[in-house]
């Protein structure tokens, strides 16, 4: 082979290198811009889910198919967050919110607006249950303390405490009764120890009826206490 033979062999030799490389080049800039689009494609279907699963207002509406509103969520005038569900007339009929104080509550409204129940949890933890008069007035709650204790109350239309059911902390179960004034007229309870007791109070005196029961005995007793509640009268 002469040096023109060698020479033009190199060359030939050197260009299909040449092209090689190229096409390499070529077959990673092809493979490069799919996954740039594929990536591309990702994030846009990805802020599209993402945009499409929260939205921001500062109020909602639901609205019938007549346009009339039934339902709206937002922020009250003093800044709390609250649900209202009116009714076909547009009138308020239930609502739900959490109060400045962090209090959630929920409340029920009659058709003429007036409260007829309401259930919240306190900031102490406690739960109870309102029920409220045509009037508005509260007359009847279910409660149950933070030491566990569960009760009932009944009021008057004056609002005074009338009645009370309720079961300790130490599961001791409690019934009592009281006048106009809020005074103790008469309780029952039954004790730890299974002894059960009726007490009728009146002014500077208490008559007490007690009965203890046990799985061998029963010791009925009556008597009567005067002021300082000491016995002063008693049948036996």
């Amino acid at each position: 082979m002469d040096d023109l033979q060698a020479r033009e062999f190199k060359l030939r030799a050197s260009m299909r290198r040449r092209l090689e490389r190229l096409e390499r080049n070529q077959r990673f800039m092809r493979i490069g811009a799919g996954a740039c689009v594929v990536v591309v494609a990702a994030f846009v279907l990805m802020g599209q889910s993402l945009v499409s699963r929260v939205v921001y207002a500062e109020r909602f509406v639901v609205q019938d198919s007549s346009g009339h509103e039934r339902a709206a969520l937002g922020l009250g005038a003093d800044g709390t967050p609250r649900l209202v569900i009116v009714d076909q007339s547009g009138k308020p009929r239930a609502a739900l919110g959490v109060r400045a104080d962090g209090t959630p509550r929920m409340v029920f409204l009659d058709i003429d607006g007036k409260l007829r129940a309401a259930m919240q949890v306190g900031g102490d933890g406690t739960p109870d249950v309102s029920l409220y008069d045509p009037e508005g007035r509260d007359r009847a709650t279910l409660s149950v303390a933070a030491d566990g204790t569960s009760g009932l109350v009944f009021l008057d239309k004056a609002g005074k405490l009338r009645s009370t059911l309720e079961v300790a902390a130490d599961g001791r179960p409690r019934l009592a009764f009281r006048d106009s004034n809020g005074r103790l007229k008469a309780n029952m309870e039954v004790g730890p120890d299974g002894k059960s007791n009726l007490a009728f109070r009146e002014p500077g005196r208490k008559m007490v009826t007690a009965q203890n029961t046990s799985p061998n005995e029963l010791q009925p007793s009556l008597a009567s206490f005067d002021h300082s509640k000491q016995v002063a009268w008693t049948p036996l």
